[in-house]
C-alpha cells in the first residue's frame, strides 16, 4: 500500500512539472488529471473531469460547454476558499490566469501555486513596500511569465523603493517575460535595479503606465540589455510626463529597442519633434503597432510616420480626431490594416479616410461606438465584438473565448 501510495504521488509531482513546463500540452494535462483521481482529494474528481472534459470535448456542444462553465466556476468557488482572487482564466480546464489584491496573493500564494502548476499570468493590485518585499521570497514567483502591478493610488503615483528593490532582484523571476508597473512611481535607481538585474533576462515586454517616466529614465531604459518586443510608456494628466524629443530619439537608437513590433506612446505630449524623432529612428524596423494619441503630433509628424522607409512593417495605429485629414493625405495609409481613432469621434468625420485613393480594402476602423450604432465595414468596436462573440453567461459572469474561460 505504501509502494503505491509512493507511485502516486511521484507521478502526480511528474505530471505538476511537466504542466509547469508545457502548460498548452493535452498529454500533460490529461496526466495530471489522472493522477489527481488517484490521489482522491476533496474536489479533486470534479478537477479531473474539469480538465477532461475542457481538453476533450466538442466546443459546439452547448450542453457539455455549460457542464464546462458550472465545473469552473465550482472551482473558483474552492480556490476562493484559500486565495481571494476576483478575476480568473481557464485554459484545458486548468487555471491559468488571475488577478487579486497583493494582501491576498502573499496570504494565500502558496496553497495557490501548490495546486495550479499553470498558473503563469498574474495581476496584483493595492500593491505597497511591505507586500513587495513579501513577494519578492515567494518561491511560486518561479512559475510566473507575466507579472501586472497596480497601486491603489489614483491620483500620485507613490514610490516603492525597497518593495521594488526587492521584486527586482528576486532569483524567482528568472522565467519572466512580461512586467507592467501601473501607477508606480519609476525612479531612475529602480529602473537601473530593473536593468541590471541578472534574474530578468527573459523579459521581451515591458509596460509603463502613468508611472512618471521623465528623459532620465528613459535614458536608463534604454540601457537595458535585452532585446525587447513589446513597449507601453502610456501616461494619464495626473502623471506628471516629461519625456522630451530628446528621450525619444535616445530610445529608438538603442539597440535595446531594434526588435520592438509595438511602442505604446498615449498620453505622453511628446510633440511633433518626438514623433518625428521615433519615425526616424534607425533600428525601427520590426516596428508594426504604434499608438500616437495624446501625444501632440501634428499633421507633418503623421506624415513622417506614414511615409517613413524606417518603418516598413507598420500596420497598426492610434491617432486622434484632428489628425484624420493628415492620415488620408498618404500614400502610406494603404499599408495600414487596423486603424484606432480618438474615443468620441463621429463617424462622418472619417469620410476623408474611408474616400481616399489610398485607403485599402482590407483596413479596419476601431472607434468606440458610445452611441451603440450598426457598424457596417469598414468600423467596427473591439468592446461590441467582444460582447456579441463571447457574451456572458447570465448565471456566472463566465465568458468562453475559444479555448479559455474567464469569470469575473
Amino acid at each position: 500500500m505504501k509502494t503505491e501510495h509512493k507511485a502516486s504521488s511521484s507521478n502526480l509531482s511528474d505530471s505538476f512539472r511537466a504542466i509547469r513546463e508545457h502548460p498548452a500540452s493535452d498529454a500533460h494535462r490529461l496526466a495530471y488529471a489522472e493522477s489527481i483521481t488517484k490521489r482522491g482529494g476533496p474536489g479533486d474528481a470534479e478537477r479531473a473531469e474539469l480538465i477532461r472534459l475542457h481538453t476533450n470535448a466538442d466546443p459546439s456542444d452547448a450542453t457539455t460547454r455549460e457542464h464546462i462553465l458550472t465545473l469552473c466556476c465550482e472551482e473558483r468557488s474552492k480556490i476562493a476558499s484559500y486565495a481571494n482572487i476576483y478575476d480568473t482564466h481557464f485554459q484545458g480546464g486548468l487555471l491559468t490566469e488571475a488577478c487579486a489584491f497583493s494582501k491576498e496573493i502573499v496570504k494565500g500564494g502558496d496553497a495557490l501555486f501548490n495546486e495550479h502548476p499553470a498558473l503563469r499570468t498574474l495581476h496584483l493590485a493595492a500593491v505597497d513596500d511591505d507586500l513587495l518585499l513579501e513577494l519578492a521570497k515567494k518561491p511560486w514567483l518561479e512559475q510566473i511569465r507575466s507579472l501586472s502591478l497596480y497601486s491603489s493610488r489614483k491620483w500620485d503615483a507613490p514610490e516603492f523603493n525597497a518593495g521594488l528593490n526587492a521584486l527586482l532582484t528576486s532569483p524567482h523571476l528568472a522565467q519572466l517575460d512580461t512586467i507592467a508597473f501601473a501607477v508606480i512611481r519609476m525612479r531612475k535607481d529602480i529602473l537601473k535595479t530593473l536593468t541590471d538585474s541578472p534574474g530578468l533576462k527573459s523579459l521581451s515586454e515591458i509596460s509603463f503606465h502613468a508611472a512618471c517616466m521623465r528623459d532620465a529614465e528613459i535614458h536608463q531604459l534604454s540601457e537595458a540589455p535585452w532585446p525587447l518586443r513589446k513597449l507601453h510608456l502610456t501616461s494619464y494628466p495626473f502623471s506628471g510626463t516629461k519625456v522630451t524629443p530628446d528621450g525619444i530619439r535616445e530610445l529608438v537608437r538603442s539597440k535595446s529597442f531594434a526588435h520592438l513590433h509595438t511602442v505604446g506612446l498615449s498620453g505622453k505630449p511628446v510633440g511633433p519633434s518626438g514623433v518625428t524623432a521615433l519615425a526616424e529612428g534607425p533600428l525601427l524596423e520590426d516596428l508594426e503597432s504604434l499608438s500616437l494619441q495624446r501625444t501632440g503630433a501634428d499633421d507633418f509628424a503623421i506624415a513622417a510616420v506614414l511615409e517613413s522607409e524606417k518603418l516598413p512593417k507598420l500596420r497598426e495605429l492610434w491617432i486622434d480626431e484632428e489628425r484624420i485629414a493628415a492620415v488620408a493625405r498618404q500614400p502610406g495609409l494603404q499599408r495600414i490594416r487596423t486603424l484606432h481613432v480618438s474615443e468620441d469621434v463621429d463617424l462622418r468625420t472619417l469620410d476623408p479616410i474611408v474616400q481616399s485613393p489610398y485607403f485599402s480594402p482590407d483596413c479596419r476602423i476601431d472607434v468606440w461606438n458610445f452611441k451603440k450604432e450598426k457598424l457596417s465595414p469598414p468600423f467596427f468596436c473591439r468592446k461590441d465584438e467582444e460582447e456579441k462573440e463571447h457574451p456572458a453567461n447570465p448565471k456566472n459572469n463566465a465568458r468562453v473565448y475559444g479555448d479559455t474561460i474567464r469569470i469575473s
